[in-house]
């Protein structure tokens, strides 16, 4: 491979040497420089390949100091080239990270595998900066999709991290509009724009404005790449503005909810041929998050709607109860075992013609000392403590305040609880009608709820089934449910789960929230969460089953696809070919994979537990307690180490490592990955020997 070289030399005749064999070896020599202000000037504008960088050069700044303001502007591969091997100059040099050191005078091979191997580790470690920081995107992004609630926020510090902490150049989520130009409208954004979102016309229809990486990504359901702007006439709309900003590669990455794309993430790169395998992958996974993210917000706003339904439910019930044509007493069993009167529906006043407030708080004998010498202030306690209920339907009440015959229902409604409901017999038809006109009100709440409601036999046939329940199932009506489905087993997509819900009710009153998967009319299949109860008689034996059925699809999906993009992660980290390394703040080993593993010929579970130093050789052991200080100091280091393999063989090997931290930024462990050295030490020891 040719390479583009700057020669960073002040010996006229060691320079012109060095550029004579690299031009024979096919590499470009893009200019010479003879001071460290030349050096960088020249490197800041023609953005070399690799600098051979002297270190000791004249001027006002040596090799050393020119190599580091290099650094600090652009990453570029630096050798260096000195006649002297000084402690002092070493250690200066070290902190710069050069890719290699030559000894003048120079030897032809060791130039030759210098270039070679700096190349391949520049390159090594480049990889390993983008896998770290696209790994370090992800894991922003999703700690901000955990912690910002606001929509808005969300999208545009998810643009800002992938610019950020990805480098990428822009980034923008465009959301689908049912336009007649069927837009793409940004919502979010962040990065070198420069008012270009501003003035772009961008589609998803059938038009020159649709052939961009957002439109194909949208109208295909699928990821779309251009990886040389300028060069692709789909992009010829936007080609001007891309040059003038320098755009070269895009990709867009399409979001969904449930299943339907809803807008795409684009995000545009200033290289050419961008977005290698494992960017894509990633990015990949982000958009996944984001878009579980949106559907999480319809999901968590039809929440709101069904629990404000359910609110105003529950206040129309209560205000049908308050209104019922019977009377309503409501009791308590306090800490002393007493049965005391707390409530009253506002019949009950209208009944009786009392205030029942001035009597709440009362024992039951107290509050209704008409029937203190009857059998049923017994009988209230024992419901409350025990359950059951109790019915007459004559009680003969006789005293200053009240006088009738009731007619009454006690029954259990919670621990230590009862309710005694009941009317005045004298005014039976009275009571029959509005009876009738609460019948109505709760056949009301039964057509009109948006959750599945039933009733069906022990045999597995429908009784009732509220309108909601039949769209769910696919049919148009619940008549049509319950002549068609004559076999509620058949609905049913693993006949076992039925025959299990039938057993748990025989042991349980109620049985909430059971999934179970049900085949639709259409034959398509759906995941059902149900709850049930069983009806029974004064027996015990069960009369019917009475339940509640919600669609549960998108959230099992949502489920489902959150534990395989895990698992997609864990398989891209075990598949590396890199080895990978995490330690805890002890540098003791919290993480390898298997090629790690493999690399020092040891099972993972033979690492796990262990310290980093005790697969290390003693001479080097000084030097890497230093690079554990560093880490400790939040500084990341690539080097060269040697380890000791299972076997007694030296690994060698290059290594990235990065401190870990806590969200407080205290030190808690090291991230490393480990590229394999030894075919090159092989080559280069062999080329020695030669």
């Amino acid at each position: 491979m040719s390479l583009n070289i700057l020669i960073v030399e002040d010996e006229a005749i060691t320079a012109l040497d060095i550029k004579r064999k690299l031009e024979y070896w096919g590499h470009n020599v893009l200019d010479i420089a003879h001071s460290g202000s030349d050096a960088i000037k020249i490197a800041l504008k023609m953005k070399p390949d690799l600098i051979l960088m002297d270190i000791i050069i004249k001027g006002e700044l040596d090799g050393i100091e020119t190599a580091n303001e290099i650094k600090k502007r652009c990453d570029i591969p630096v050798i260096y080239l000195t006649a002297h091997s000084e402690e002092k100059i070493m250690e200066r040099a070290k902190y710069t990270e050069p890719y290699g050191y030559l000894i003048k005078p120079i030897d032809d091979k060791e130039l030759f595998f210098a270039l070679e191997s700096a190349i391949y580790k520049y390159k090594a470690d480049s990889k390993l900066k983008k896998v770290n920081r696209a790994l370090r995107m992800i894991s922003d992004c999703n700690q901000s999709i955990v912690r910002i609630k606001d929509k808005n926020e969300l999208l545009n510090e998810i643009c800002r991290l992938i610019v950020k902490e990805g480098g990428y150049y822009l980034a923008w989520v465009g959301m689908v509009q049912e336009d007649q130009f069927k837009s793409i409208i940004p919502v979010a954004q962040y990065g070198f724009d420069y008012g270009f979102l501003k003035s772009a016309k961008i589609s998803w229809g059938n038009n020159k404005y649709s052939g961009g990486p957002a439109g194909k990504s949208i109208k295909t359901s699928k990821v779309s790449i251009t990886r040389n702007l300028v060069e692709d006439p789909n992009f010829e709309p936007w080609k001007e503005q891309a040059i003038k900003r320098k755009y070269n590669s895009a990709i867009a990455l399409p979001l969904f909810v449930e299943e339907k794309v809803v807008g795409c993430l684009s995000i545009y790169s200033s290289e050419i041929e961008a977005y290698d395998e494992n960017e894509i992958d990633l990015l990949q996974e982000l958009a996944g998050d984001i878009s579980y993210y949106l559907e999480s917000l319809k999901t968590k706003k039809e929440k709101d709607i069904a629990l404000k339904k359910l609110k105003n439910s529950e206040e129309k019930l209560k205000d049908i109860i308050n209104h019922a044509p019977f009377g309503a007493h409501s009791y308590e069993i306090n800490e002393n075992g007493d049965l005391i009167f707390v409530n009253a529906n506002l019949s009950a006043n209208e009944i009786l013609n009392i205030d029942h407030k001035v009597l709440f708080g009362n024992t039951v004998k107290k509050a209704f000392p008409g029937i203190a010498d009857t059998h049923l202030p017994n009988i209230y306690h024992k419901i409350a403590l025990n359950g059951g209920k109790h019915n007459e339907t004559s009680v003969n009440y006789q005293n200053e305040q009240i006088n009738g015959i009731f007619e009454i229902n006690a029954v259990n409604t919670g621990k230590n609880k009862m309710t005694v409901f009941f009317r005045d017999v004298n005014e039976s038809k009275k009571a029959e009608m509005a009876l009738k006109e609460s019948e109505i009100r709760y056949r009301t709440i039964f057509e009109n709820s948006e959750e599945g409601i039933y009733q069906s036999t022990v045999e597995g046939r429908y009784i009732q089934v509220n309108p909601a329940l039949a769209s769910i199932l696919g049919f148009k009506s619940p008549k049509s449910v319950i002549n068609k489905v004559t076999d509620i087993n058949t609905l049913y997509v693993n006949p076992e789960d039925r025959k299990k819900l039938k057993k748990y009710l025989k042991k349980e009153d109620v049985v909430k929230d059971y999934h179970v998967e049900i085949f639709l009319k259409n034959g398509q299949k759906a995941w059902f969460s149900v709850t049930e109860k069983a009806i029974l008689d004064e027996n015990g034996k069960i009369l019917y089953f009475e339940g509640i059925a919600r669609d549960i699809t998108h959230k099992k999906k949502i489920e489902d696809n959150l534990k395989l993009n895990e698992e997609k992660y864990r398989t891209m980290v075990e598949t590396s070919n890199e080895g990978i390394w995490s330690l805890d703040e002890d540098f003791k080993t919290t993480f390898v994979n298997h090629k790690l593993a493999q690399m020092l010929g040891y099972e993972v579970s033979d690492i796990m537990g262990k310290s980093i130093l005790d697969f290390m050789f003693e001479e080097d052991l000084n030097e890497q307690e230093k690079r554990i200080e560093l880490r400790k100091k939040g500084i990341s280091q690539h080097y060269t180490c040697k380890f000791l393999c299972q076997n007694g063989d030296t690994l060698w090997t290059l290594v990235s490592a990065t401190p870990l931290k806590d969200k407080n930024g205290e030190f808690k462990g090291s991230f490393a990955m480990f590229t394999s050295l030894n075919e090159i030490k092989t080559i280069i020891d062999e080329i020695k020997i030669n």
